[in-house]
């Protein structure tokens, strides 16, 4: 579908820039000169936001992106956003809601590196689960969003592994089909030429 291919270019384009190192951290920075203005930070980005940017001062990488992604996907298939938090608690808390308290050890982590206006004693929560929030999802599509979404930047997926998803194998193949199509037509109009 043309919401999916959307969505694999996206992962594709964001593969390419990971791969170039060109991370962009500009959203990051912006939120510190906020915090440290007293201004409030702007509710559509972060919307978008990870934990760990949420959660630490500094201890991100790429993964950042895919969260991202992860939410962006469920928004364009769901036709409303995942995490709709009005501040960085009721954001996290929103997170909470959904994919349920991370365990004591990825807490520790971010915990590490934390922001001081931030208290890590957040309640146990269980999640609702993302299959029930798109019940009208293919499987593979909501393994992919989970893998987007997990709490722990080394468990998230990288773009280059979201974009070798099963979810995407048959647009990977049509594209092959077109791509081997078109480079038949052309073979076949220069041999006649």
């Amino acid at each position: 579908t043309l919401r999916t291919s959307c969505i694999l270019r996206s992962a594709s384009a964001l593969h390419r820039v990971h791969m170039h190192m060109h991370m962009h951290m500009r959203h990051r920075a912006s939120d510190n000169t906020a915090r440290a203005r007293g201004t409030p930070l702007i509710g559509s980005t972060l919307r978008y936001r990870a934990p760990e940017c949420l959660l630490t001062d500094g201890f991100y990488n790429y993964k950042m992106d895919m969260w991202g992604v992860g939410c962006v996907m469920f928004e364009v298939l769901s036709l409303y956003p995942l995490f709709p938090g009005t501040n960085e608690l009721d954001q996290i808390n929103k997170i909470h809601n959904v994919i349920g308290t991370p365990p004591p050890d990825t807490l520790a982590k971010l915990k590490k590196h934390s922001n001081s206006h931030i208290d890590f004693n957040f309640p146990h929560k269980e999640g609702s689960s993302l299959a029930k929030l798109i019940p009208h999802i293919s499987a593979d599509c909501v393994e992919l969003i989970t893998k987007l979404l997990a709490y722990d930047p080394d468990d998230r997926i990288s773009a280059r592994q979201a974009v070798k998803h099963p979810y995407f194998h048959e647009l990977r193949e049509a594209e092959k089909r077109a791509a081997a199509e078109k480079a038949a037509s052309a073979g076949g109009a220069g041999a006649g030429g």
